[in-house]
């Protein structure tokens, strides 16, 4: 009785171990009994192939002004300091006043004698009294003395030093009470409504310069946010690294802070070339066996379809050569839970 027990927990034993074997080794066939799967589908679609490049770059000034006097004499007032923000029209400089002031008051006087003389003149001439040749002289002083009062005048607005435009004081070159010349810089300042991204490229990107487009940013500072570029120009000599310097601008900078010197991430797209191309996300294949799959949503059920694949693209899109075609309904999302003929249900 007992060998009897022991032989059909033997049997039992093998019984068990054949089942476990046979359903290893049917995985590849459809399971109609398994538990219906949710997944996410999209619509295999041939579109032109675009590509997303991406290289590091740096915010510069766009603009940056060094400003100077058109007159000379000794700074009388110096309120501004490096890395200040000025608003345009704020004084940044003054020239000590005194002199230009008695030169345009001298220049006043002598203008306001002038034209009384030359309006006696002018009388005169109409009656006959005066010489065509006296009458020019005293028209022709008259003209010298009005350049002289407009010169007078603009060196007197000239001592004020005022911003440009809307930016931030980069360098101030002089001091207060220092005796400076006409044309001896001041300060510089940067323009702070507008800046300038570079970024170098090789020249394998170089060659495709006509076909860029959709020039955008990014910043570490400023996670998820795409700061629109507009293109400035390439240049067309390398630098000494065999890079290509491509110039861009970054305005519209309302409650954002980024400033020259900072390091960002220039992205543009460009046409491959390559039409009328199948592209599916990346994440939709699957390796196994060594060849490429993917999981067709078909009446209901996961259909595991051998695909041949070409080039990935940065935009983590690959092209599909064979086993696809247009229409043609995929799983993207949830294939390495579902098995071959598994119901499925699209989310």
């Amino acid at each position: 009785m007992r060998k009897t027990k022991i032989s059909y927990l033997i049997l039992a034993f093998f019984a068990g171990l054949v089942s476990f074997l046979w359903i290893g080794c049917s995985n590849d066939t459809p399971k109609q009994g398994l538990e219906t799967r949710y997944v996410k589908t999209t619509i295999v679609q041939k579109k032109k192939s675009t590509l997303t490049e991406t290289f590091p770059g740096v915010l510069k000034e766009l603009d940056e002004a060094k400003l100077s006097f058109r007159i000379a004499g000794p700074v009388d007032q110096l309120p501004v300091k490096e890395g200040q923000f000025v608003k345009k029209g704020q004084l940044l400089a003054c020239i000590d006043p005194r002199d230009y002031q008695l030169q345009y008051d001298v220049a006043l006087s002598e203008y306001k004698q002038i034209i009384g003389e030359t309006e006696r003149v002018k009388q005169l001439y109409a009656k006959n009294n005066i010489t065509d040749n006296d009458y020019e002289k005293a028209m022709s002083g008259r003209k010298q003395i009005t350049a002289k009062l407009n010169a007078a005048k603009n060196a007197l607005n000239d001592i004020r030093l005022v911003a440009p435009f809307d930016g931030y004081i980069q360098t101030v070159f002089i001091s207060k009470r220092e005796i400076i010349d006409a044309g001896m810089p001041v300060v510089s300042i940067i323009n702070a409504s507008s800046l300038k991204v570079e970024a170098a490229i090789p020249a394998s990107i170089y060659l495709k310069k006509d076909l860029f487009s959709n020039f955008y940013c990014t910043s570490s500072n400023y996670p998820g946010k795409q700061f629109p570029l507009t293109l400035l120009g390439i240049n067309a000599k390398s630098e000494l690294n065999k890079l290509y310097k491509i110039s861009l601008t970054l305005k519209d900078l309302k409650d954002i802070i980024l400033a020259p010197g900072m390091n960002v991430l220039v992205h543009f797209t460009y046409d491959s070339g390559s039409s009328n191309a199948i592209q599916i996300p990346l994440n939709s294949c699957f390796e196994k066996d060594g060849q490429t799959f993917v999981y067709k949503f078909k009446s209901g059920q996961a259909v595991l379809t051998k695909v041949k694949v070409g080039d990935i693209n940065r935009n983590n899109m690959i092209n599909i050569l064979l086993g696809l075609k247009e229409g043609d309904i995929i799983i993207t999302a949830g294939h390495s839970q579902i098995s071959n003929g598994q119901k499925v249900k699209r989310l």
